[in-house]
């Protein structure tokens, strides 16, 4: 009973009185990556998302004693996951932290247009 009181009380006061930039979500896509969360490219793996540190096992030549590296399976490479981006090969954008929408500037988030 409570909670239709204050539904009842919420929509009396706010009414058709939401933000027209928002629709009334308080979110607006980020201008800056365009929706997608995407910052730059990685440093690190050059967007590949695979670091590929040189293998001293093998002396980067992909084989110890006549056989396959074991280390690096032969490629003279260790590949793993890149430590900067995780994987993605980007970094999050700076604007919206990888989220892909941003709070309303108009309304400042909050959805209504009242103060």
């Amino acid at each position: 009973m409570r909670l239709l009181i204050v539904l009842m009380l919420f929509s009396v006061l706010f009414a058709g009185d939401y933000c027209n930039h928002c629709n009334g979500s308080g979110r607006v896509e980020c201008a800056y990556c365009s929706g997608t969360g995407e910052g730059l490219q990685c440093y690190t793996c050059n967007g590949t998302g695979i670091d590929q540190t040189p293998c001293y096992a093998c002396n980067q030549t992909g084989w110890t004693n006549g056989r396959r590296c074991y280390s690096c399976k032969g490629t003279g490479f260790i590949m793993k996951r890149c430590w900067s981006c995780k994987g993605r090969g980007y970094s999050l954008c700076v604007s919206c932290g990888g989220r892909g929408v941003v709070n309303c500037p108009r309304c400042s988030g909050r959805g209504s247009s009242r103060y």
